[in-house]
């Protein structure tokens, strides 16, 4: 990536966060420490250039989606001042929290009230990749580490796409260790490895994904959904070749493991509004 890259965006930085009346000077250091966290954290495949421009402007959207709703409650400084923070710095966490780019750049965030049954605020900012681990669970990565995570609803296009996080939380549960035995006041507790629950997120570049397949056995899921609903009835019961069905997936599973077996559920649909097909295993 060349410097002529970088010069370009510490540029439209200083253009976009300077229409807040924050200081050319405080808008080049956020674009510059913000250029080299994300060349440094994020794998190499995906442009940092097209990257930085966009989390830019989801930065400054954010701002002003806020401002029209509430425009003394908007503080973009606070948002731009906000730290980057990697899974590695995620996964040291020691207590359950909670970060939301809303939050952070409310003018009146810290005069909030606490709420007993509401997690600890934490000013951070995660950009990182969304993907599957190797064991089958949905995780968030950079080239510091992954972190188990759950999203809900999981849209299966996002997937392999690198991604702004606005309102998630750091879970972080407790062990029991030493003696079984020992009485309740003398039980210690160790937190575990924590996950990464979202809320809501945004994609800032979308994985390429790979052209859909080209031959002769192509066909809907308009055109297999009868076989699903009555395999007895359809061809599914006699041996057939495989086919290539065309649709809009609208849901995925988690990973299933079963002995001899490792799968997930996939629905599918005909157009983006249509009704869902049954969802049917597709196996590893």
């Amino acid at each position: 990536m060349s410097s002529e890259d970088e010069s370009s965006f510490v540029c439209s930085a200083v253009s976009s966060w300077s229409s807040w009346d924050i200081e050319d000077k405080a808008c080049s250091d956020w674009a510059s420490r913000t250029w080299s966290f994300l060349k440094r954290n994020i794998p190499g495949t995906y442009k940092i250039g097209q990257l930085a421009h966009a989390l830019l402007e989801k930065m400054t959207t954010i701002c002003e989606d806020m401002h029209s709703a509430s425009p003394d409650e908007c503080n973009p400084s606070s948002l731009m001042d906000a730290p980057l923070v990697s899974v590695a710095d995620v996964l040291q966490q020691q207590t359950s929290v909670r970060s939301s780019l809303q939050h952070i750049c409310s003018a009146s965030a810290a005069a909030l009230p606490s709420q007993s049954d509401a997690l600890p605020t934490r000013t951070m900012i995660l950009v990182c990749l969304l993907t599957y681990h190797k064991d089958g669970y949905l995780c968030l990565q950079d080239t510091t580490g992954s972190i188990r995570c759950e999203i809900l609803p999981s849209d299966p296009r996002e997937l392999d796409g690198i991604i702004l996080l606005v309102d998630w939380n750091v879970i972080i549960s407790l062990s029991r260790v030493g003696n079984c035995n020992s009485s309740a006041t003398n039980v210690l507790h160790e937190p575990i490895a924590p996950h990464v629950e979202v809320t809501s997120k945004i994609v800032l570049v979308p994985h390429d994904r790979p052209s859909r397949p080209s031959n002769h056995d192509l066909t809907s899921v308009s055109d297999q959904t009868p076989f699903f609903i009555h395999p007895q009835q359809g061809p599914l019961k006699r041996p057939r070749p495989p086919l290539h069905i065309i649709g809009y997936v609208t849901a995925i599973s988690p990973m299933f493991h079963q002995p001899g077996a490792t799968f997930f559920f996939v629905e599918m649909s005909s157009s983006p509004e249509g009704e869902c097909s049954p969802s049917s295993p597709h196996h590893r």
